[in-house]
Order: structure tokens, then sequence, then C-alpha cells
């Protein structure tokens, strides 16, 4: 299920294609029919929620990005050619995210009209497709893409997966992001051969200031 908040309502998608919208200043109110309460039907599985610049909702499936205008009720295709894997659409002043052809973000996408070429990671695509376009079923351990988050005070996007492998985005000077990759492990030690399997993760930051992500793990992978 993903969620997203709109300032005074709640949006909820999920994987039969719908997204339930809740009332107006009632986030918790959902599928009344009233006061801007809407059950909406999009091109696929859900995949991304994330408010846009205005009064407009982005809807992600897997292979197109929509929105819907929560003032005129208007719903319009933004493009037919690129979406996102699940949980990897995030803010970053303007959405990430990430799908089998790479990261890139809205802007891009309206620049370009073709995320093929809009995309940002195209120098490390190389290693990074392999990973974006994994099938679990085929390999011998998870590498499939978990869930992104943004650290905004660092001007990062960063991608985990699941076998305990994260890359991040570094913006500067409004340019093409430099990535670098890391590696989470059970001990201290980066000779440990102990495969770390992500089952969910979070981030937050402390009243300090202090960047704190929050993992979830298998016990057994």
């Amino acid at each position: 299920t993903q969620v997203a908040f709109t300032g005074a309502q709640a949006a909820l998608g999920y994987p039969n294609s719908s997204v339930e919208i809740s009332e107006l200043g009632n986030p918790a109110i959902l599928g009344t029919a009233v006061n801007g309460s809407v059950s909406l039907q999009f091109q696929g599985p859900v995949s991304g929620l994330q408010r846009l610049v205005g009064d407009a909702l982005g809807v992600w499936t897997r292979g197109n990005i929509q929105t819907w205008d929560l003032v005129n009720a208007a719903q319009r295709t933004v493009s037919a050619q690129s979406g996102a894997i699940p949980y990897t659409v995030c803010d970053m002043g303007q959405p990430m995210f990430a799908d089998f052809r790479g990261i890139g973000s809205i802007s891009a996408v309206l620049g370009y009209g073709d995320f093929q070429r809009g995309k940002y990671s195209q120098l490390i695509n190389p290693v990074l497709i392999d990973r974006l376009q994994s099938d679990q079923q085929t390999q011998d351990a998870d590498r499939r893409a978990l869930a992104s988050y943004s650290v905004r005070n660092k001007n990062q996007y960063r991608l985990i997966f699941r076998d305990g492998y994260q890359i991040t985005g570094t913006f500067i000077n409004d340019g093409l992001p430099q990535f670098t990759w890391q590696r989470f492990y059970v001990d201290d030690s980066e000779d440990s051969d102990k495969q770390i399997q992500f089952l969910a993760t979070c981030y937050g930051t402390t009243s300090g200031g202090k960047d704190l992500q929050f993992f979830s793990i298998a016990n057994q992978p």
C-alpha cells in the first residue's frame, strides 16, 4: 500500500490499481464520496504516490505516471513510457524514482518526453540495471530494490536493495548527481560474508538534525 498526504487530505494507493482519497480536512475518513473523498482507478498496480506542485497528486504504476487534480477532479497522463518500482518514489524538491531503466525525476520526464533520455543514472547503468531488473526467482540472492529515501540537507537520493547494498546520488550545483555505493554488514568486519537481507526501512532526523536510518533485517537470511 502506498500513502501520501496532500495537505488537508490523505491518499492511499493499492495493488488493485485503485487510489482512495480522503475527505477534505479528515484524512482518516475515506470512501464516502463527499467533501472531496473519491475512489479512482489507474492503469496498473499503484507503485508510488507523491504530492506535486500545486494541487496535483502524482500516481505511479510500473508502466506509467499519471496525476489527479484535487481541485478540478481531473485525471491526466504525464508519461505512458515510464513508471516506478514500488517504494522508490520520494521527494527531492521534485519527485525522484527508479524504474527498470534507471533513476530519474518528473522534471526529466517532462523535459525530455522520454525517460530513456531523461534518466540521471546513465553512467552507472551497467551495474545498476541488473539490480533494477532483478527477478528474485532467477537470482541466487534477492537483490531487488526495496525502498528509497531522501536526505534533503545533503541533497541526496538513496536507494536501498534487499541484499544490504545502497546507492547514493548526491546532487551538486544543480547538475547530474554523483553516485556512490555503500554496503551494510551485520558486524564491523568488512570481510564478513554473512548476508544481510533488508525487510523494511525508514528514515528520520533527530531534533539536532542528525540523520537516522532504521532497518528491519531477516534474522537468518
